[in-house]
């Protein structure tokens, strides 16, 4: 019979304080001024809140926080089957902090080893402070290949109640249902804005794995038991009676061997603009260095909300170039037009006007970007 001596005795029990030592936490917390990283034990789930100015001791959130957070979700997707990255299941989590991050590690399933590692990073991006960088990590333990994918939906909460509650870099507006694909787009950050701050939901940047489809829609649309939601462009962010919009971040599934990781870097900021004057938005204190640019809306039906998207002001020029544009702009069947190649055609040839110093070109330009949208919307419709 095996009698265990003192050492592994010392070992279990100093193992077992130390899991007692968080599950008694309410929080694991790690602060880079003005922002503070917030970890719930009880659920899994963070969230990234900023100093107030009136207060720098006390802290508000940069998105929703209802339930420990648990309205903001990270979920895997592996051999077709869906676990969410949190502690509702009943299974453990494993907590760890050192002085420049937190690494979270979740047991949930026999066939993959998941873990997000938390840290403050600077930034070659306009924001105010550092960046709250997160790396989550698919380890496939199955002993065979797996085909693993990874979501993340967020809550958005500022700027709920405006008429315009989101923005891109690239778009001053995002009144209703939007879907964005990044791999093909220029986009680079979604502001998430209330007056005088706004939270940066990063598509793009030096630290990011940038997704390949990022849902703009009501939040609980978002929360469903399929993979993808259901998308219909221009759709209100209402539901009942208030507006409540989320993103729904969408890294496509990949083969990995056995023993391989997938992994996924997404990043998120704060942006402070309070000084500016009362009438600056968000992506007007983003965008105003941006020289030799101007807003200009594109052309959307009037059931539906207008993106407005960002162009180049060039003076005018001769009409033949449009008249070139019209010849060489991709001509498609309807059952083509559901087709990513037809897509990034389109986009080759909004890169190659973009290029003109015609600025009729920019007015082909418009009607490309629509057709874009459309063309989008119809391969969500097969």
């Amino acid at each position: 019979m095996w009698i265990p001596n003192k050492k592994m005795i010392l070992l279990c029990l100093s193992a077992w304080l130390l899991s007692g030592l968080f599950a008694a936490e309410n929080t694991v917390e790690m602060i880079s001024d003005p922002l503070k990283l917030v970890i719930y034990p009880n659920t899994g789930n963070f969230c990234l809140y900023h100093s107030k100015a009136e207060d720098a001791r006390a802290y508000e959130p940069l998105y929703d926080d209802r339930a420990q957070s648990s309205v903001n979700i990270y979920s895997v997707l592996f051999n077709g089957e869906i676990f969410h990255l949190n502690n509702k299941s009943g299974k453990k989590i494993i907590i760890s902090q050192s002085k420049n991050e937190i690494t979270v590690m979740f047991q949930i399933s026999m066939d993959f080893l998941a873990t997000q590692t938390f840290s403050f990073v600077p930034s070659k991006q306009r924001s105010t402070g550092k960046l709250l960088k997160v790396v989550t990590e698919i380890q496939n333990i199955s002993g065979d290949i797996a085909d693993i994918g990874l979501k993340a939906l967020f809550d958005t909460s500022l700027g709920e109640k405006n008429l315009v509650p989101l923005y891109t870099d690239l778009r001053s507006e995002i009144g209703a249902e939007l879907l964005l694909q990044p791999v093909l787009e220029k986009d680079s950050v979604i502001f998430s804005a209330d007056r005088g701050y706004a939270c940066l939901f990063f598509l793009r940047n030096e630290y990011m794995t940038v997704p390949t489809s990022v849902y703009i829609a009501n939040w609980e649309r978002l929360v469903t038991k399929k993979w993808l939601p259901s998308y219909v462009s221009g759709r209100s962010f209402r539901k009942y009676a208030f507006s409540d919009p989320g993103l729904l971040y969408v890294w496509s599934e990949k083969k990995m061997l056995n023993k391989e990781t997938f992994s996924v870097t997404n990043c998120i900021g704060f942006y402070d603009y309070r000084n500016a004057a009362d009438t600056v938005t968000a992506y007007s204190a983003y965008t105003q260095q941006t020289s030799g640019e101007i807003a200009q809306p594109v052309a959307a039906p009037v059931s539906k909300p207008t993106v407005t998207t960002i162009y180049r002001t060039a003076p005018a020029n001769s009409p033949a170039a449009v008249q070139a544009t019209e010849r060489d702009t991709p001509v498609k069947s309807e059952e083509s037009k559901k087709d990513y190649r037809y897509v990034q055609e389109l986009l080759d040839r909004i890169a190659e006007l973009e290029k003109s110093s015609d600025s009729l070109s920019m007015e082909e330009i418009a009607k490309l970007r629509i057709e874009v949208d459309n063309a989008i919307e119809a391969m969500q419709e097969q």
